[in-house]
């Protein structure tokens, strides 16, 4: 009897216990989600209609024509204008604070969110204001902050699933600041994800290059902890510098592969640089190879990286892009880290374009699934053959920048009637000997042949400078390697004969790195007319009569 009224008992309490526990849930959710629009998405759906609703009224007060469209493209053209500096002030003053509330909001209330219902977009967005703090904390309030696009200002939109920085939205020392933030704290998982296939890719990229061995010099870019280097030292390579911004790749670098005991001199090893290509110093110079390996797409600015691997690689030296994983891996990798990887891959048309009116030439192209492959070389030699350029006419005045601001003086021939020659001639550097003839007052040696360094383009390095006219009619400016007795040669007659090309013209960052430029160009021209391929035509004919 006992154990029989139990069990009414015992049903009794477990329907109880059920239905409790089912309103308790049931209780929880509705606690649930009235804290999760209580604490998180109310709070962060005001945040997102204040930053719209300030950006929006910035657009009006500031824009040129009360556009969006409008004040991106004056901030484009003029960083340090009225536009600009109205966008840095709203950035400070406004909308950074307002995206820093909606992250803090994010971050104290994820506990709110299933994780695996957390939608990408809220980390995204998080990442995407931790950058602009970096950029923000890096410049005194003396110094501007140069914005040239727009495009990752707002809160996320509905559709936005992605945030990113154009490379014109912050400088090259900005961007470099968070690389080295990001690839100091992913070291390890980075060094985990170098299985034994990535070994197989990595080592076929050290085999692209087919003549490598003990007697090259080899130039790794963005090397991290030296994945590369086993498989070039495999193929002899001894003599390997090593370059990435971040200083914890490189302690990594040290500890896989321990430096010698000595590195003075030229002794052949592995030495490393902290920095950016930009700023290798150019005494490393000139490799043979540079690879840039699974760190192409993370450079700030890919062109001005491959102008300056081109110019410290010597004639018929290559660079190497390549990726060990591919195209696809790295879209995919991608898609949550486009602070951190703002490039794609460049396909074969696009890496054309890139490399257009720099001194490389595309040999090779693969793009498969698995890795990604390109090959460009920089022409091996310079000259013409037997078959010389002759050219001449009356000196003119130019621009005087190469006097005033260069300090490397040019005579500028006038290109009226050469106009037939020009037009065979691609805008770029040459070289070759020149005959002034100085007239009666000046000391014989003036109108003797000398050699001569020669530019022939528009000069789009001082468009960017000083808004030169990029219409602008061709010019033929030639440096001539002598100290003349006079400084005016204007109305005087000039003749060069041109033996050799140097490179194709190239728009410079600045002045600066043009001036160090024509220093290279002036070198490569003295050490190649001195050759016994192109000292005879100091005696060409054209010149002497």
């Amino acid at each position: 009897m006992v154990t029989a009224a139990i069990w009414p008992a015992l049903a009794g309490y477990l329907f109880t216990y059920f239905n409790t526990k089912k309103t308790d849930e049931r209780k929880a959710q509705i606690d649930r989600a009235n804290d999760q629009v209580r604490l998180l998405y109310g709070p962060l759906l005001a945040c997102i209609s204040a930053t719209r609703s300030a950006y929006a009224a910035m657009v009006r007060q500031h824009s040129p024509d009360g556009t969006t469209d409008g004040f991106v493209k004056a901030i484009r053209e003029w960083p340090d204008g009225p536009e600009g500096n109205s966008y840095r002030h709203w950035m400070k003053s406004v909308l950074q604070p307002l995206n820093e509330r909606a992250a803090d909001i994010i971050i104290n209330h994820l506990n709110l969110l299933e994780s695996s219902n957390i939608d990408p977009v809220l980390l995204q967005f998080v990442a995407h204001v931790s950058s602009y703090r970096v950029i923000l904390n890096s410049r005194n309030g003396n110094q501007l902050w140069r914005v040239h696009a727009l495009t990752s200002s707002t809160a996320p939109s509905s559709g936005q699933q992605q945030f990113s920085l154009p490379t014109g939205i912050i400088t090259r020392q900005e961007h470099n600041a968070i690389q080295i933030e990001y690839f100091t704290r992913e070291l390890k998982s980075l060094q985990d994800s170098i299985t034994e296939e990535v070994e197989v890719e990595l080592e076929r990229v050290a085999q692209s290059i087919p003549w490598l061995g003990p007697n090259t010099r080899v130039l790794d870019v963005g090397a991290g902890d030296g994945a590369l280097i086993p498989h070039l030292q495999a193929r002899g390579v001894l003599d390997i510098i090593a370059v990435d911004v971040c200083p914890a790749m490189m302690d990594a670098l040290h500890k896989r592969i321990p430096s010698p005991s000595s590195t003075l001199g030229n002794q052949p090893c592995v030495r490393t640089w902290v920095g950016d290509i930009i700023d290798l110093p150019v005494y490393y110079a000139p490799f043979d190879a540079v690879f840039f390996n699974a760190v192409f797409c993370n450079v700030h600015d890919q062109r001005q990286a491959l102008l300056r691997a081109a110019l410290l690689t010597r004639p018929g030296g290559w660079i190497v892009i390549s990726h060990p994983l591919g195209r696809t891996w790295l879209e995919e990798y991608s898609k949550g880290n486009t602070i951190i990887v703002p490039h794609r891959l460049p396909e074969k048309h696009e890496l054309e374009k890139l490399i257009y009116d720099l001194p490389l030439e595309l040999i090779y192209y693969r793009d498969s699934f698995s890795n990604y492959l390109a090959k460009m070389k920089v022409p091996e030699g310079y000259g013409f053959g037997e078959n010389a350029i002759h050219l001449e006419g009356e000196v003119v005045v130019g621009f005087g920048r190469g006097s005033k601001q260069l300090g490397v003086p040019t005579a500028n021939i006038a290109p009226a009637g050469l106009e037939e020659k020009l037009e065979q001639m691609p805008a770029g550097v040459y070289f070759g000997w020149a005959k002034l003839d100085a007239g009666i007052d000046a000391p014989e040696i003036d109108s003797q042949v000398h050699k001569m360094v020669m530019n022939i383009g528009k000069r789009p390095t001082f468009q960017n400078v000083d808004g030169g006219d990029p219409h602008a009619e061709v010019s033929v400016e030639v440096h001539i390697m002598h100290t003349f007795k006079a400084e005016d040669f204007h109305g005087k007659h000039l003749k060069v004969c041109v033996v050799g090309f140097i490179r194709p013209e190239i728009k410079f960052p600045g002045l600066l790195e043009l001036l160090e430029r024509i220093n290279t160009d002036i070198g490569i021209a003295k050490s190649q007319l001195d050759t016994k391929t192109w000292l005879p035509f100091k005696e060409d004919s054209f010149l002497t009569t």
